[in-house]
């Protein structure tokens, strides 16, 4: 599943710096579980009713014991991102039961269009400085970095016109500023030289605008789920542009 390990570990160590960070395999786990000062980045996969796979992501948390007489451990959760499989390997996954399905994915049976060392990265780089600026989700919208925009360059991975079967010229239309469409790859080769530019990245129904070099969101996330409500959030954005420029507020 891991395309290059070593490049993996060490763009996940060069990005976060907001605490140590080890590298540990699924035998280490039970050494840290349950620790006050662990938290941990794993990969999890979702069946729809125990048969049919439904979805794969990266999520960060810790176990929190609630405070009640039963002491339920629950997850505390402090974010998480989607994973899109290829499509050869969404058949094969939904295809199978829950267990077969799940050797698939720990013996990197499928693939994942987007697992890829900068992209994994870059949602390091997004958590640690919401954790570093103590943002909440109204500091978001209260971001006016957004209307750089107007003159940078945004970086846009084509997956997003296969997803939501966009056409450039459909963008064009909508998105009044510069930009650039990028592959997957190029993508990931530009986050892992994390130098300043603004991206708008795909992760399956998460779609954000991002400050690469800080890790700022500079708008809140968004979730369309088809194309009309693609074209009506990105609609949405660029009046939030034009608003931030004309009176310095989102």
């Amino acid at each position: 599943m891991m395309e290059d390990k070593d490049e993996f570990v060490q763009a996940v160590k060069q990005n976060w710096t907001f605490s140590e960070i080890e590298i540990i395999g699924l035998d280490d786990y039970p050494t840290y579980a349950g620790r006050d000062d662990a938290i941990f980045l794993t990969f999890e996969a979702s069946f729809f009713e125990g048969k049919t796979f439904e979805s794969a992501r990266f999520k960060m948390w810790c176990k929190k014991v609630k405070k009640d007489k039963l002491h339920n451990i629950e997850d505390d959760y402090y974010g998480g991102f989607s994973l899109i499989l290829e499509k050869e390997s969404y058949d094969l996954v939904t295809s199978m039961r829950m267990k077969p399905a799940m050797k698939l994915f720990t013996e990197g049976g499928v693939k994942f269009v987007n697992f890829k060392p900068g992209i994994v990265a870059s949602y390091l780089r997004v958590i640690q400085y919401g954790l570093e600026n103590r943002l909440k989700y109204e500091d978001v919208k209260k971001s006016t970095t957004i209307k750089n925009l107007i003159e940078d360059t945004l970086y846009i991975t084509d997956d997003l016109i296969n997803t939501h079967k966009l056409t450039e010229e459909e963008f064009a239309a909508i998105y009044p500023y510069p930009y650039k469409f990028v592959t997957i790859d190029e993508m990931n080769y530009m986050l892992l030289t994390n130098r300043k530019f603004f991206y708008y990245i795909s992760v399956s129904h998460d779609i954000q605008f991002v400050n690469n070099k800080t890790g700022e969101l500079i708008c809140p996330s968004l979730y369309p789920n088809n194309l009309k409500e693609f074209k009506i959030l990105l609609k949405h954005n660029v009046k939030v542009i034009k608003r931030v420029e004309k009176t310095g507020k989102q």
